[in-house]
């Protein structure tokens, strides 16, 4: 799970990071006198891809902190279950709370 869900992230980021290389419109004016210009105008859906770049990192985060809270989850409950003869401690806390009970 952690190698899909990593990958996926990195795969959204990395298309987030590749999008400034979206490319600007490039214009090209022919003179009447024979000669030519080459110059770049800012590209008029700029907007959106900010707007997509901002939601491919977002969904990268979001990814990334879903898997890494389901890999603590699942390590934190293995090692109780391992760490712990969960049996003893139950039987002991019952014994305890009936002489509790007992006292009163």
């Amino acid at each position: 799970m952690r190698k899909i869900g990593y990958s996926i992230a990195g795969f959204l980021a990395g298309g987030a990071f590749a999008m400034q290389y979206a490319a600007d419109t490039k214009v090209t004016t022919h003179y009447s006198d024979g000669h030519t210009t080459i110059h770049t105008e800012s590209n008029p859906v700029n907007y959106i891809i900010l707007a997509i770049k901002f939601f491919l990192l977002a969904a990268a985060v979001i990814i990334v902190a879903f898997v890494s809270t389901v890999i603590m989850l699942y390590s934190a409950t293995t090692g109780l279950k391992r760490n712990y003869d969960w049996k003893k401690i139950i039987a002991d806390a019952k014994a305890k709370k009936a002489q509790l009970q007992g006292k009163k």
